[in-house]
C-alpha cells in the first residue's frame, strides 16, 4: 500500500470514530441537562402531581411499587440534587418550587412514617421530618412572602400536617393583614381553616367565633366537602356555644364535588 493510500485510509478511520466514536466505545448517547427543571420535573411526579403515569417525567425510570416513604425520600434526593448543583440557566420560579416541594416531601415522609410506626425510633424519624419541615416552611414564608402570599391556602395546610397548628394561625394571620381583604372566596376559606384549627387546639371559644364568622359569610358552593367542619359547628352548639344556624346550611341544591385538601406536591403560580 502506497503512502498517500495508507494516508487516506488513516484519515477515513479518524473521520468515522469521530462520528460514530462514543456509541462504538460504548458510551451513552447525550441527556437532557439536569438542571432545576428536570429535577423538579422528577420529584412533581414522586410527590403526586400528575398519578403513576411515568411518561410525566424525564430520565431513568423509578422502581415501581413505591411506598410513600420511598417516594418521599427519591424526590428529596432529586430536589437536593437540584439544590446542591445550581444551573446558570436554572429559572427562579424552579429555585421556588424546588423549596416548596422540599417541605412538601418533609410532611409526606413524616406523616406517612408516623401512620406505618412500629417503634419509637420510627416516631422520632417522623418527628425529625415533621421539625424540618415546618422550620424550613418558615422560613420560605419569611424569605419569600410575595411567593408565600400566592400558595397561602397550601403553606397553611402544610403547618397543620406537619403538626403545627400554632404557626398556622401564625401565617393565616398575616394573610389575612397583607392581602385578599377584597377577595370574599379567600376570607371564607381563611376563616373556615383558622376554626377548624382552633378547634382542634381545644380553643372551642375563639373556635365558634371562627365558625360563626365562616357561616356569616359563606355560600352553597364553598360549604362542599365541609363535612368535617359542619360537625365540629354541630359540637360546639352541643357544648353551648351560640353559632347562628344560616340557611345556607341547610341548602342541598346542585352536585357537590369535594376537592382534595392537601398534597404534597405545590407550584407557585408564575
Amino acid at each position: 500500500m502506497s503512502n498517500l493510500q495508507r494516508s487516506s485510509s488513516f484519515f477515513f478511520a479518524v473521520m468515522l470514530l469521530g462520528a460514530v466514536g462514543p456509541l462504538a466505545l460504548g458510551e451513552e448517547p447525550a441527556r437532557p441537562l439536569k438542571c432545576a427543571g428536570y429535577r423538579l420535573s422528577r420529584a412533581a411526579f414522586l410527590l403526586g402531581c400528575c398519578g403513576d403515569l411515568p411518561v410525566t417525567y424525564p430520565g431513568d425510570r423509578f422502581p415501581s411499587p413505591l411506598d410513600r416513604v420511598q417516594r418521599a425520600t427519591l424526590a428529596l434526593r432529586e430536589i437536593q440534587l437540584a439544590l446542591r448543583s445550581p444551573c446558570p440557566q436554572d429559572r427562579p420560579a424552579d429555585r421556588l418550587d424546588l423549596l416548596v416541594n422540599r417541605v412538601g416531601a418533609y410532611v409526606m415522609r413524616a406523616r406517612a412514617g408516623a401512620e406505618d410506626a412500629k417503634s419509637p425510633a420510627d416516631i422520632d424519624a417522623s418527628l425529625r421530618d415533621a421539625t424540618i419541615a415546618a422550620s424550613e416552611l418558615k422560613t420560605f414564608v419569611q424569605v419569600h412572602p410575595d411567593a408565600a402570599l400566592k400558595i397561602w391556602f397550601w403553606i397553611a395546610m402544610t403547618f397543620r400536617r406537619s403538626g403545627r397548628p400554632l404557626e398556622t394561625i401564625w401565617f393565616l394571620s398575616q394573610v389575612e393583614e397583607k392581602c385578599c381583604r377584597n377577595d370574599k372566596a379567600a376570607l371564607i376559606q381563611i376563616a373556615l381553616v383558622k376554626a377548624d384549627t382552633l378547634f382542634d387546639l381545644g380553643m372551642y371559644s375563639a373556635a365558634a367565633h371562627g365558625y360563626s364568622e365562616w357561616l356569616s359569610t359563606a355560600d352553597e358552593p364553598s360549604l362542599c366537602g365541609q363535612n368535617r367542619s359542619l360537625a365540629n359547628v354541630a359540637e360546639l352548639r352541643r357544648r353551648g356555644f351560640a353559632i347562628k344556624t344560616y340557611g345556607v346550611e341547610r341548602s342541598s341544591t346542585g352536585v357537590c364535588v369535594p376537592v382534595t385538601e392537601w398534597e404534597p406536591y405545590a407550584s407557585v403560580p408564575k
